[in-house]
């Protein structure tokens, strides 16, 4: 890896799976990273991590949430730097930027999105996010509730993208079908209308709408030798398996991406669904190769 290049992991690390941490641990230090953005690490977890990896820096979305709302949340975002990189400054993405950030009953809920100013090994300063968005699973009016929590939710990560500066990079468990909502998979996609085409435009609109873009889908399509691979391993998609849904008839689905700015470089992206739920998660991690446009 270059002196400009930084791996950047995204991983639900599965609060419910605290008795896997050991083999958690283990995988992610197998994995090449400078920052982690990680989903549902608690408090314990946290600790675990700090034990493991002597040199990290976290912020911790529970944390946050507790300082800044004296809330006590089970589990919560957290990003995570190592390898000479440090936390400068942290901070939870605001619901509501209009009104100057979270107020009781509001969503998302504060711990669930943690944005990280991060300085490199190198001198490059970078924002970093990890962010959870929350399932739309349900029937009648528990249904409507959960769908447009999801919707505020991706609303107030789009209405502070657009103001970070850049360069940012995203992980996200997105809870969405982001391979699902194409007409053609493999073409440009087609964004159903609905209740919740916002969060499906959030993966595929790109830049033009907040200022990141989905880097496996860039870096799988400048190659066609690639492109060629998955289509061949799986006709009908996903891109990539970061998670499977359904008890008794499965479906594998990429809930889970790596977005960054354009002026982030995408050098290789890779998965591996199997290794991290033999790790104990319930989710594919996302493992990014990255650099900077000079």
């Amino acid at each position: 890896m270059s002196s400009s290049e930084f791996g950047l992991v995204s991983w639900n690390w599965c609060v419910w799976t605290a008795n896997r941490d050991p083999e958690k641990l283990a995988l992610l230090d197998r994995l090449d990273w400078s920052v982690a953005a990680l989903q549902e690490t608690s408090t314990e977890s946290l600790e675990r991590i700090a034990l493991r990896f002597p040199d990290v820096d976290i912020a911790s979305g529970c944390d946050l949430s507790n300082q800044l709302h004296g809330l006590t949340p089970q589990y919560g975002s957290s990003i995570v730097t190592r390898n000479g990189a440090r936390i400068i400054d942290s901070g939870l993405v605001p619901a509501d930027n209009a009104r100057g950030g979270w107020v009781p009953g509001s969503e998302p809920m504060p711990e669930s999105m943690v944005w990280s100013r991060v300085r490199l090994a190198d001198g490059t300063d970078l924002v970093a996010v990890a962010a959870h968005a929350p399932h739309s699973a349900g029937s009648g009016d528990d249904g409507t509730r959960r769908v447009e929590r999801k919707v505020r939710t991706y609303r107030a990560l789009e209405q502070w993208l657009r103001r970070a500066p850049h360069p940012v990079v995203v992980g996200i468990d997105g809870n969405c079908w982001i391979d699902g909502s194409v007409d053609d998979l493999y073409g440009a996609p087609v964004v159903p209308a609905g209740p919740q085409e916002a969060v499906n435009r959030f993966f595929h609109d790109g830049p033009s709408r907040h200022g990141v873009r989905d880097v496996y889908r860039e870096w799988l399509f400048e190659d066609p030798d690639r492109l060629e691979a998955v289509e061949r391993r799986r006709p009908n998609g996903p891109l990539a398996v970061t998670f499977v849904r359904g008890a008794n008839r499965k479906v594998a689905d990429r809930f889970d991406a790596v977005m960054a700015s354009t002026d982030v470089r995408v050098r290789h992206v890779d998965h591996s669904y199997d290794d991290a739920v033999s790790a104990g998660s319930d989710h594919s991690y996302v493992h990014a190769t990255l650099d900077f446009e000079q």
